[in-house]
């Protein structure tokens, strides 16, 4: 097996695992392998952030498998006397916060 071919996968797996203990989850993915599980799957994982690994130019999501599935999250709810959706604020403010150019 060519070493150069294995060496970047390995590299990022390495740095995965680090940032899981700084994100302080169990499992951290990459969306390409994110892409790569089931629906089913996919459906139990949570978008954490946005970054930029050591060694590369490109900024990529991260993401962690909630692996406590039995897990009791408070609803969230649009402020009181407010006309806002709250489905359409925080698709908006997902994806500001993805496209802001962090400097």
């Amino acid at each position: 097996v060519d070493a150069t071919y294995l060496s970047p996968h390995v590299n990022m797996a390495a740095r995965m695992e680090a940032a899981s203990r700084q994100f302080g989850v169990a499992v951290l993915m990459t969306e390409k392998f994110v892409e790569l599980m089931s629906p089913e799957a996919q459906c139990c994982c949570r978008k954490l952030d946005v970054v930029t690994v050591k060694g590369s130019e490109v900024s990529m999501p991260i993401y962690t498998y909630d692996t406590y599935q039995n897990q009791i999250f408070p609803q969230l709810q649009a402020p009181k006397f407010s006309d806002l959706d709250l489905d359409k604020v925080l698709i908006q403010q997902a994806e500001d916060y993805d496209t802001y150019m962090w400097e």
